[in-house]
């Protein structure tokens, strides 16, 4: 039996964690109502993961739960965040990048250490 909130996906019980009421200030904040509980996780995904968020902060999320402030582009921070998110998720399924190998036709110089001494 599932319980209010809860949908199978796979076989897997998903519950939202994002609740109604962050959903309805969301909305109301960004005034777009197309804005639903999984574009508020990867905002808040893609607001995390990003340096600006992190450095601005930093001090902060050493010693409490993170902040996280509204900004103006919501959906760029949205889109982002669904787009790390794949990459975190399914990196195991991308092809990798193709390595070119270079050498270089001499050996490297070797650094000769001498002590001197001072007395």
């Amino acid at each position: 039996m599932l319980a209010e909130g809860e949908t199978l996906v796979d076989g897997y019980r998903r519950r939202d964690n994002v609740t109604d009421a962050t959903l309805i200030r969301y909305c109301g904040f960004y005034g777009d109502p197309a804005i639903n509980k999984e574009d508020i996780f990867y905002f808040v995904y893609g607001l995390l993961h990003s340096s600006t968020y992190r450095e601005t902060y930093q001090a902060d999320l050493i010693k409490m739960l993170p902040r996280i402030p509204k900004v103006t582009d919501f959906w760029g921070f949205s889109s982002a965040g669904r787009a790390l998110a794949e990459l975190h998720l399914n990196y195991e399924t991308i092809a990798p990048h193709p390595l070119v190998e270079t050498r270089k036709s001499e050996a490297p110089a070797t650094a000769i250490l001498s002590s001197t001494s001072t007395e």
